[in-house]
């Protein structure tokens, strides 16, 4: 098996996962307070690579998440992917983050009949895709930002399970139960404290490595969706009166 490094980047958890011949291990930090992504991602994957008791040269490949999600963090997350594909001579693997979502929650709970990731895109819009079907015709799906009301998923919502930073806040306006456990899921429900996690990327990323489906280093970039907004700059001095 080969060793591939996963980064995502793309919601407000940062985490780092390493597919080797030992299995799966993974690192995950979450701050409530705001995105650390900065601070973190590289220290995570020094103590990641270290646990592993392997080193840096021993990896065969870089994955990334490829978003949508929040611009600064799939910046982030892009450019650490780059510069260690780069100085390390690798291959880098490009994931959907709403792919790995759903496919890490198929494993979970493959007894349900639709599977719809939702990524908080602010105010109440969503980036989103419903994934249902064989899993092998996942790629053709459509990345859509959903302005939410209560027309919304109509179609799927009594049979598919809804999941991501953006589900919660769907709830009232879906009039979708939430549960907050795998062990309480059901048909037309929402599963609390799922977050976007490259402990989900390592099949997806294992397929594309022996696929041999590799980005351009020089001009990959990842995948917004939507144009990026300025926020407004905060006021580092008083004014003088």
């Amino acid at each position: 098996m080969p060793n591939i490094l996963c980064i995502e980047t793309a919601t407000h958890q940062c985490s780092v996962a390493l597919v080797s011949d030992t299995g799966m291990e993974a690192l995950e930090r979450f701050d409530p307070k705001g995105y650390i992504h900065g601070e973190s991602l590289h220290p995570m994957m020094d103590e990641l690579i270290e646990a592993s008791e392997l080193d840096w040269h021993d990896l065969d490949a870089i994955a990334v998440s490829l978003g949508p999600g929040s611009y600064t963090g799939l910046r982030i997350g892009a450019s650490a992917a780059k510069g260690l594909a780069f100085a390390l001579d690798l291959p880098c693997i490009g994931i959907p983050t709403l792919h790995h979502m759903a496919a890490g929650m198929a494993k979970k709970a493959p007894q349900m009949g639709a599977f719809v990731p939702m990524i908080d895109a602010r105010r109440m819009e969503v980036y989103t895709s419903v994934f249902s079907g064989s899993s092998s015709a996942w790629g053709e799906n459509e990345v859509i930002a959903l302005p939410l009301d209560e027309t919304s998923y109509q179609e799927v919502k009594a049979q598919a399970l809804f999941f991501g930073d953006g589900a919660v806040k769907a709830a009232e306006i879906l009039q979708l139960p939430v549960v907050d456990s795998i062990a309480n899921i059901h048909e037309g429900c929402i599963v609390s404290g799922i977050e976007a996690s490259a402990r989900d990327m390592g099949d997806l990323a294992l397929k594309l490595f022996r696929d041999g489906e590799f980005l351009d280093l020089a001009y990959f970039e990842p995948y917004y969706h939507k144009d990026f907004i300025a926020g407004k700059p905060k006021q580092l001095f008083a004014k003088k009166k």
